[in-house]
C-alpha cells in the first residue's frame, strides 16, 4: 500500500492561502494539500474538522508571532492530539507577521514594493487580487530558504518547550525548544521544521495530493 502524502495547511487568512497556492504551483516548491483558512493563535479547529484528518497526514499551521498569545494554539495542539491518529504537525511561524517574511526571502525593502502598492496597508488587497502571485515573487527573486526561517520570539519558543511532552501519543511534532538562549530543534520522528514542507528539487512533480 503506498504511504500517504496527505497534507493539510491551516493558515492565518487569505493572504497567507494566496501565498501556499502559489508555492503549490509546478514546479512545486512545497509539498501539495489542501488549504484552510484558520488563524490557530485566535480560533480552534473544529470537532468536525478534526475527525475529517486522515491518519498519516502532514498538518502544516502557519501563524503570525507579533502577538506572544499562545494558549488558543496550545489547545489546537492537544486537540490534534487527542482526535487524530499519527499525524505529523510542523510549526510554520511566520517572524513577525506575513509581510516581513515576504521582505525577507525577496529582494524588496518594503513589502508594498512587490505589488506597487501606494502604502503597505494596501498590500495584502492587492496581493491576494494578484493573477500571478508566483510571477511576482520571483520577479524579485523569491528565496525559499529564507521564508519561515527565522526563529520565533521567545514566547512561542517556550510555548514549544512546553509541548515536548507532547511527543508521546499518535501524534508527532516538530518542535522548537529554547536552550541557553538559543534555538535548538528537536527533530526524533519527523523532519526539521520548516523543510518538513518543503520539496527536493528533484521530487518536485513526484508528489500529489
Amino acid at each position: 500500500m503506498r504511504k500517504t502524502n496527505r497534507v493539510i495547511y491551516f493558515v492565518e487568512g487569505e493572504c497567507e492561502a494566496k501565498l501556499i497556492n502559489a508555492l503549490k504551483e509546478i514546479p512545486a516548491a512545497i509539498r501539495p494539500g489542501k488549504v484552510k483558512i484558520i488563524n490557530v493563535i485566535q480560533n480552534l479547529i473544529s470537532a468536525s474538522q478534526l475527525v475529517q484528518i486522515q491518519a498519516g497526514t502532514t498538518v502544516v499551521l502557519v501563524f503570525d508571532t507579533d502577538v506572544p498569545k499562545t494558549d488558543c494554539l496550545k489547545e489546537n495542539i492537544i486537540q490534534l492530539r487527542k482526535k487524530c491518529t499519527r499525524v505529523e504537525v510542523v510549526f510554520l511561524p511566520q517572524v513577525r507577521n506575513f509581510e516581513e517574511e515576504l521582505v525577507r526571502c525577496t529582494d524588496v525593502e518594503r513589502v508594498s514594493e512587490l505589488t506597487h502598492s501606494r502604502s503597505s496597508r494596501d498590500f495584502k488587497r492587492d496581493f491576494c487580487a494578484a493573477t500571478n502571485a508566483r510571477n511576482l515573487l520571483e520577479r524579485h527573486h523569491l528565496d525559499m530558504t529564507r521564508l519561515w526561517s527565522t526563529h520565533p520570539p521567545e514566547g512561542f519558543s517556550l510555548l514549544c518547550l512546553l509541548l515536548l511532552q507532547c511527543q508521546v501519543g499518535h501524534v508527532h511534532l516538530t518542535l522548537v525548544v529554547l536552550i541557553d538562549g538559543q534555538l535548538d530543534r528537536q527533530d526524533r520522528s519527523v523532519r526539521p521544521m520548516p523543510s518538513a514542507c518543503r520539496l527536493p528539487q528533484d521530487a518536485a512533480c513526484r508528489h500529489r495530493s
